[in-house]
Formats: structure tokens, C-alpha cells, sequence
């Protein structure tokens, strides 16, 4: 039975002050807590229903099981119809620096706000073998917990990091001889471009594209070019669908 205590404690996590207070984001539903428990994540503690503790063989010591009712599980969830389990995980220490490496494929993100974006651009990531996601300090929080939900166990294999893109490209685009690409409406057409071994592919903003401190970094804008010629079609591609077309055109060339 979960404490008043405990209940008032993983509620706070809903909230981001709170996440960024006690380092801690929460995961729900068997799909993504079964990703976790493959990953290299330490966890805090999990909160399951007898059915699924009993269903997953759980002997694990390192951190506390706790059997829940699906009532008491609402009450700590997030989501609409809870699914039978919850992890607390701790987040990731921040690293102390990031360096690109030749002939690797970096995917940068320049102010994506929108939760379900960030949380497919993981899974996009991690579907093309992304080396590393960085994301700008004004894109939405990655443990967020709708980006850890969309992310669909992506978030615990692919590496990321969040900080100043600026910083990071003055520092490492020279040394690794990466290009850098961005998306942006009036680049060259995507299937134009060759890709080399190692790139840099940036994504702006839903609404805004690109900032203007990033585009002084690009080496090539690279548009994705529409096939609609009845002259009636949408100004632009939602930001994860831009990254996987990219992504996919990238890596096939790479091959």
C-alpha cells in the first residue's frame, strides 16, 4: 500500500521544478518500463501491480519493487488508462564535454518545443543509428514525461546531451571535419545533396526554423522538396517527419 508520503512524493515528479529538484523522471507502461530494465538507467524504485511483478520474475535488489494496486497506480500516474507499472529513474549526470568524432552522425535540435516531436525525433534516432541528440537549452525538457511516453523506450538508448549548439559547433566542427547541414524551407533539395561519411544535420523550431546564431554554422540548407503539384498543400513537414525524411536520405547515401 503506497503512504500519503509517497503518493505526495511521485506526484511532485509530475512537475518539472520538481524532476530538476530530486533528478529524478518518471516511465510508465510495460513497453517502456521493459526498455529501462535493459538499459544502463539506475532506477530509483517501480511501482507494479501484482499481475505484472508476478508476470516479469522481478528479484532485483538494487532498488525497491513496490506491488501496487491499479487504483493506487492511478493515483500516482500520469497517463489517462495507467498500465500496470511505473519507474522512478534517476537522470543522467550531465557530461563534461562533448566531442564529436569523424565519420559519425550528430543530430542537433534548435529550440523544438513540442513534446511529441522530441520524443519521435528519439525514436527516429535511434531507429538510423544517431551517435548523439543534442538539444539547445530552449528546447522542451527531455524528461518530460510525454517526450519519455513518444520516445517508446528510445530515451534509455540513445545518448544525448543539452547545452549551447553555438558552443558546440565552435568547439568541435573544425576538429572532427564534419558538415553541417540545416533544415530549412529555401536549402537546396535534399535528394540534390551528397552526404559524405559524418554529418551534422540540425532542426529548428515548429514555427521559427532555424536561429540565426545557428545558421551562421551551416555549411548546407537542405530542403525536403514536396511531389504536391495541385498547388494546394501545407507550407511545411511537421519537425519529426522532417528529421526522418532527412535522416533516411542521409543514411542510405552513407551506405
Amino acid at each position: 500500500m503506497l503512504s500519503k508520503s509517497n503518493i505526495k512524493f511521485i506526484r511532485q515528479l509530475h512537475q518539472k521544478k520538481y524532476r530538476n529538484e530530486h533528478k529524478l523522471f518518471i516511465a510508465e507502461g510495460e513497453k517502456i518500463v521493459g526498455e529501462l530494465l535493459t538499459s544502463s538507467f539506475n532506477i530509483h524504485s517501480l511501482y507494479g501491480t501484482n499481475e505484472w511483478v508476478e508476470e516479469n520474475q522481478l528479484n532485483d535488489n538494487r532498488f525497491p519493487i513496490a506491488i501496487v494496486t491499479e487504483k493506487e497506480l492511478a493515483e500516482i500516474s500520469l497517463q489517462e488508462t495507467p498500465n500496470k507499472v511505473m519507474a522512478l529513474i534517476f537522470q543522467p549526470g550531465p557530461e563534461a564535454e562533448v566531442l564529436f568524432e569523424p565519420d559519425k552522425n550528430y543530430l542537433l535540435l534548435d529550440a523544438v518545443r513540442d513534446p511529441g516531436n522530441l520524443g519521435t525525433i528519439l525514436r527516429i534516432a535511434d531507429w538510423f543509428g544517431i551517435t548523439k541528440l543534442v538539444c539547445s537549452l530552449d528546447c522542451v525538457e527531455i524528461y518530460n514525461p510525454k517526450v519519455v511516453q513518444s520516445s517508446m523506450g528510445s530515451i534509455f538508448r540513445v545518448p544525448f546531451v543539452a547545452g549551447s549548439l553555438t558552443d558546440f559547433l565552435k568547439e568541435n566542427t573544425d576538429k572532427a571535419k564534419l558538415l553541417v547541414y540545416g533544415a530549412m524551407l529555401d536549402g537546396k533539395r535534399l535528394y540534390d545533396v551528397k552526404f559524405d561519411k559524418g554529418t551534422i544535420l540540425i532542426i529548428g523550431n515548429e514555427s521559427n526554423g532555424l536561429s540565426e546564431s545557428v545558421k551562421q554554422w551551416i555549411n548546407q540548407s537542405i530542403t525536403i522538396p514536396t511531389f504536391n503539384t495541385t498547388g494546394s498543400r501545407p507550407e511545411s513537414l511537421n519537425a519529426a517527419v522532417a528529421t526522418a525524411v532527412c535522416c533516411s536520405e542521409i543514411c542510405r547515401q552513407q551506405q
